[in-house]
């Protein structure tokens, strides 16, 4: 801890706190992406159709949209420990619930019961996806923000990356046995709850609310807005007083959110269903998963580099933010004519648009 200011410095715990963030994100995403890299087994095993595999990653975004603004408040009134914690037992229910035996369970009784799993899946990932820069400003100093938000930000993409290749390496794909198929893909919920449990072990270990000693001033004086704030209003009175006494502000937040949110959800929902996107365009199960890997891997690499270029290279947020999202204009332009066959097609073409 290194500070000639007895009220700021930094701890090595800040981490151990990223990890365990890190991880129980990465989780998450790894949970969430399950069903469509593997869709052509599930449908085999469980009797079902597209439109069944789709509601399951479905059904977790929806109970994500409905929860956010409750999980918000829930931070705001309660703490990261408490919010963190309650996601870290919603996760663990969701992996709980998938490792029910399906043998005696009807295609319908199955379908309703890894939805309610996912549901719970959804409504954990709330606190998950905002409290990336919530962790950084708490735990790490300015030098180390932007590093740490993006190492943060970018574990729901690894998470979503490996269940391109760990389901469709550890499910027997290639044979007809259904029973074959529900073994593998039950030992594979297994496997999922049992690094879930250990992680949740793990948080509940040491993740306090703050660290002994502000990382920096500015976190000095946010833990006294925060008391102020806790002591004279609750959740719903700051949304209200964004929302009508200041418009002005209010605009600017729901611009900035809009411009993250709708690049994002796109992605994010066209990646669930990766597999039986590309399948009308001659893509095996095999190919579609390295896209999808890979694809998500650039992306998480790009951000840790991006994240340490704007801690170096401070007040250059707003420009390379606008290069980021050029870029992923051309690219998904680049796939949009390659799709409709404009311009001559080809798979090296779709892997680097």
């Amino acid at each position: 801890m290194k500070t000639t200011d007895p009220q700021v410095g930094v701890l090595p715990q800040r981490w151990w706190i990223l990890f365990i963030f890190f991880c129980l994100a990465l989780v998450h995403s790894l949970t969430w992406n399950f069903y469509g890299p593997i869709s052509e087994s599930i449908k085999k095993v469980y009797e079902w159709d597209n439109n069944d595999v789709a509601w399951c990653p479905n059904a977790s975004n929806i109970a994500m949209v409905l929860g956010l603004i409750p999980a918000a408040i829930l931070v705001d009134k309660k703490g990261i420990r408490f919010a963190i914690v309650t996601s870290g037992v919603l996760l663990t229910i969701c992996c709980l619930l998938r490792c029910i035996p399906s043998e005696n369970l009807s295609p319908t009784q199955l379908k309703y019961l890894l939805i309610i799993s996912m549901i719970f899946n959804g409504l954990s990932s709330t606190s998950l996806n905002f409290s990336g820069p919530l962790v950084s400003s708490t735990w790490f100093p300015p030098s180390e923000r932007a590093t740490a938000t993006a190492i943060g930000s970018i574990a729901p993409y690894i998470g979503s990356s490996l269940g391109f290749i760990i389901g469709p390496n550890f499910v027997n794909q290639s044979t007809a046995d259904k029973e074959i198929l529900r073994n593998d893909i039950e030992n594979l919920y297994i496997l999922e709850a049992v690094v879930q449990i250990i992680i949740f072990l793990g948080l509940l270990c040491y993740f306090p609310v703050r660290p002994d000693i502000a990382p920096s001033h500015s976190e000095i004086y946010k833990r006294e807005d925060k008391l102020n704030f806790n002591n004279n209003n609750n959740g719903y009175k700051g949304i209200s007083k964004l929302c009508f006494e200041f418009p002005k502000k209010a605009l600017m937040v729901w611009n900035i959110a809009f411009c993250f949110s709708l690049p994002t959800g796109l992605f994010l929902g066209w990646g669930a269903v990766l597999d039986l996107n590309m399948e009308s365009l001659g893509f095996t199960r095999d190919d579609s998963s390295w896209l999808g890997f890979w694809m998500t891997i650039g992306g998480c690499f790009g951000a840790i580099f991006v994240g340490r270029y704007v801690d170096l290279f401070v007040g250059r947020l707003k420009t390379v933010i606008i290069i980021l999202l050029s870029i992923s204009t051309l690219g998904f332009f680049w796939f949009s004519i390659l799709v409709h066959k404009w311009i001559p097609f080809s798979e090296t073409q779709i892997y680097f648009s």
